[in-house]
Parts: C-alpha cells; structure tokens; sequence
C-alpha cells in the first residue's frame, strides 16, 4: 500500500543558548509503499538529499522565548526544551500546523533530522 511519509527538519541556531534554538521547521513528503521498515530505511537514505528540496515553515506562535531579565520575546524553541516533549511523547506537536499544511493523514510514519548551522546531525536511529 502506498502511504504519505515526510522526513521532517529542525533547523537549530547554536550559540544562542546551551542546547541552541530552534529557528524554523521543514519537511518533505514522499509516496512510497512496503513495509514501515523499508520506508524509514528510504527517509533516511534521503534525509541529506531532502534537505535541498524541504518546504520550510515557522516555529508554531505558542512556542515562545522570553529572555532573561528582559521582557524581550521571540518565536521559538530551545532545543532542551523539545527533547521534554520528546520524553513525554508530545514533540509531534510542534509539526501540527506542518501536517496540516501538507494534508498529511492522522498517524503519518515520519523521520525527523536535527539542522544544526546548515549541517545534518544524526543522534540517534529508533526502530519501529
């Protein structure tokens, strides 16, 4: 069966605090079927490729940095602060308005790759 899957970026700034700030987000959809392996396998095969081709979009407007003693604010997301998402299962949600952009179906099987200063980093593979 052939299904939507997107490989998903972070565009992270370092530098700006300990863990750098995510500025932006991307994706890029594919149709492909076979097994749920063989399509993670294919998002991160492509996951360099992609990112010369990713549809970017803005940090959601709930996600929010206020600096220190200041009341200076400004849209984002300190990457520490997404791995707490990560760790309670609700990281997803910083790609809604994504999703929703790109008609994706209710539970699309994805890839996500960090963007550090324009270079891919890899942390970590999860299996299905």
């Amino acid at each position: 069966m052939t299904e939507r899957i997107f490989n998903l970026y972070l565009f992270i700034q370092s530098g700006l605090t300990a863990s750098g700030i995510i500025q932006e987000l991307g994706a890029r959809m594919h149709e492909r079927s076979g097994t749920d392996a063989d399509k993670i396998a294919f998002l991160q095969k492509q996951a360099a490729e992609d990112l010369a081709e990713v549809q970017r979009f803005p940090v959601p407007a709930r996600y929010v940095l206020v600096a220190i003693n200041s009341a200076a604010t400004q849209a984002g997301l300190d990457y520490r602060g997404y791995e707490k998402l990560v760790q309670g299962g609700r990281h997803l949600e910083v790609f809604e308005e994504v999703f929703q952009a790109m008609d994706a179906p209710a539970d699309p099987l994805i890839c996500i790759t960090p963007v550090v200063d324009g270079n891919i980093r890899i942390q970590a593979f999860q299996g299905l």
